[in-house]
């Protein structure tokens, strides 16, 4: 986080003012949090199962993720989007529907999915026409996704694991050259106080080294991990209790906000935010209006200054990234993944190199250069080249857009070749 390797990282929790709850279906008496401990009537356990599936708590939670998401974007071009996590596939239709009560179009993936509607899923992601995904038990394919940036968690967590796993969903950094403001690198999660999740945040904090996290970030995940704390909801057990109260919050709530890293991006987010608001409160006096309109004004006047400056360094930036791309993760990436030795040449064979790339071995042989390494390598380079249609000296900015996209679909193909 502090060479801006990963995003920057920054916890809130929703704190209502008060939260009241019912027992055993019994709607006449209700009782605080501070209470039910007292009295020893519940326990954790059963307050934050019980917060997780009420609605009015989950609506707090969405309309905060909501904020934070309008907030990125209203300053940036980049595709932001929410990931939540459910707990069940029942819970996530709920949460869906509350962000497209919102209007924002919401995908839901968990294992049980058939592969064409999962596939259909994740092409909605990767294309932005998505801007929130809800996750249920399942932590592993489709996510590495660097547009990712705010987790909205609607479930408990009971092991250090799989929180830990979800929140590297949004680890991810964004592409310099896309990067246009500070929070554009900074990921937030949101959840609700009542769900408890501070002891595993402090852990993540305190236990999750930079070198682990760049690992995890590099690793290609094989299987969808399976949490064993999710339960759904036609499960019953006998041995522990399942039930949930009603719950009612009362009072205004409030956002506790704790960085995992005080990085330089942070401090310098920080400081934006104080200019804006001292902006947004001038517009505010000089024209006599509303917060909203302030704010809306501000965007505006900001937004038009988003204009690449330099073409010739934004179309280098470009270049170096997609040829980095090929070269230090998809190519090596393929290689482990595979069990394929990068120096050996037998992909010489393979189906890769038939009919219109038939020529690349003999061309790398010239150099003695025919390792497997360099086969994909030349390949992909020369897969974009074919897409585009020209040369990469004369691409346009839309051409790399292009390119970076078809890219993904070449790696879904060649790892199914391979």
């Amino acid at each position: 986080m502090a060479s801006n390797y990963v995003k920057s990282l920054e916890n809130k929790a929703y704190v209502p003012g008060q939260l009241l709850l019912t027992i055993d279906n019994d709607l006449s008496k209700t009782y605080t949090v501070e209470e039910i401990y007292e009295k020893g009537l519940k326990d954790e356990d059963w307050v934050s199962r019980s917060v997780a599936y009420a609605p009015e708590c989950s609506e707090k939670v969405v309309d905060e993720s909501v904020r934070l998401l309008n907030e990125k974007l209203a300053i940036s071009k980049v595709p932001h989007k929410i990931i939540a996590v459910a707990c069940s596939i029942a819970h996530a239709e709920q949460i869906k529907e509350m962000y497209e009560a919102r209007g924002y179009e919401t995908a839901i993936v968990h294992s049980y999915m058939e592969d064409k509607d999962k596939e259909n899923a994740f092409n909605d992601i990767r294309n932005h026409r998505v801007k929130v995904v809800v996750n249920v038990a399942m932590l592993g394919e489709g996510y590495d996704h660097p547009y990712l940036s705010i987790v909205a968690i609607f479930r408990p967590f009971r092991s250090k694991l799989p929180y830990a796993q979800f929140i590297g969903r949004i680890l991810r950094v964004i592409p310099e050259e896309e990067v246009k403001s500070t929070s554009d690198n900074i990921g937030q999660i949101i959840s609700h106080k009542h769900l408890y999740l501070d002891d595993l945040w402090r852990y993540y904090k305190e236990q999750i080294q930079e070198s682990e996290i760049i690992k995890y970030l590099k690793e290609q995940e094989d299987e969808i991990l399976f949490d064993p704390d999710i339960v759904d909801e036609t499960e019953t057990t006998q041995k522990q209790d399942r039930t949930i109260g009603q719950v009612i919050e009362v009072g205004n709530g409030k956002i506790i906000t704790d960085s995992y890293l005080e990085t330089e991006l942070i401090r310098r987010h920080r400081k934006e935010q104080e200019i804006r608001n001292q902006k947004i409160e001038e517009l505010q006096r000089l024209l006599n209006i509303d917060r909203d309109k302030a704010l809306s004004l501000l965007n505006q006047s900001e937004s038009d200054k988003s204009d690449i400056k330099r073409p010739d360094k934004y179309f280098s930036k470009r270049r170096k990234n997609i040829d980095t791309r090929i070269k230090e993760e998809i190519v090596p990436q393929l290689l482990v993944k595979h069990k394929i030795n990068k120096g050996t040449d037998e992909l010489i064979n393979s189906s890769l190199f038939k009919h219109r790339y038939s020529w690349i071995p003999g061309f790398l042989r010239k150099q003695s250069k025919a390792n497997n390494a360099s086969l994909l390598a030349v390949y992909f380079t020369n897969y974009l080249k074919n897409e585009i249609g020209k040369s990469r000296k004369h691409w346009e900015n839309s051409d790399y857009d292009i390119a970076f996209e078809r890219l993904e679909q070449a790696v879904d193909y060649v790892d199914k070749v391979l």
